[in-house]
């Protein structure tokens, strides 16, 4: 049992990634792609104001766009990433909900969705009012009877309980505040077993909690806002 105390440039690109083949991998994918920002910021930090408008127009994310859709269908990673991505991808704003949708509906019909589904639960889960609650509930409710794993399932718990309880419908709100007691019960009570997760340490080390599992850790989940 896991113990936790919680504190709260396109145009240098083109002559590498022609003729790439579709074997990309999600994680050296997300790497060119950021070394590939990183290059284009500093490109476009140097650069004469004159020239600024059309390296804006030349963002690496029209290069790597189509490998990250031709990766999407083996791994939600990568549709995450479009879903994420969609507005700077060039997803027009009428267009938006329904690219979206069709996105989590191809991540939720993954056979092997282990890497990406506590992630697709949650990034869903805070759009519900760009997605609708009508879709949003659905898959959740199929997490919950499915073959998911623990964690994804307490996920799912926890945020279709959080949508149920703001319903202006009695038996919803009900429904809703059964499930946040019964997660808290079972995830986040003493003596409750914590919910698995990945992570990467600042140095590059990649981790599971479960790898400590039987001794005490702390974990310190910061961020930049």
């Amino acid at each position: 049992m896991n113990k936790l105390i919680l504190a709260d440039s396109s145009i240098l690109l083109a002559s590498t990634l022609l003729g790439r083949e579709a074997s990309d991998d999600y994680k050296t994918l997300t790497a060119e792609y950021q070394s590939a920002v990183t290059r284009h910021q500093e490109t476009f930090d140097k650069a004469p104001l004159k020239e600024r408008r059309g390296l804006r127009k030349s963002h690496p994310i029209g290069v790597f766009w189509a490998r990250f859709e031709k990766l999407g269908p083996r791994d939600g990673r990568a549709t995450l990433w479009l879903i994420a991505n969609a507005k700077r991808g060039g997803i027009k704003s009428k267009e938006l909900v329904a690219f979206k949708q069709r996105g989590y509906d191809q991540i939720f019909a993954l056979k092997d969705n282990a890497s990406c589904l506590a992630s697709a639960i949650s990034s869903m889960s805070a759009d519900v009012h760009g997605l609708g609650e009508e879709f949003v509930e659905r898959h959740l409710r199929a997490v919950l009877v499915g073959n998911a794993p623990r964690s994804a399932k307490g996920i799912a718990t926890v945020r279709l309980g959080e949508v149920l309880s703001a319903s202006e419908d009695a038996k919803r709100a009900a429904e809703g505040e059964k499930m946040l007691a019964k997660y808290e019960a079972q995830f986040i009570s003493e003596g409750a077993m914590a919910i698995d997760f990945d992570a990467t340490t600042i140095d590059g080390h990649e981790f599971k909690l479960s790898d400590y599992r039987g001794k005490a850790v702390l974990v310190d989940f910061y961020g930049f806002w």
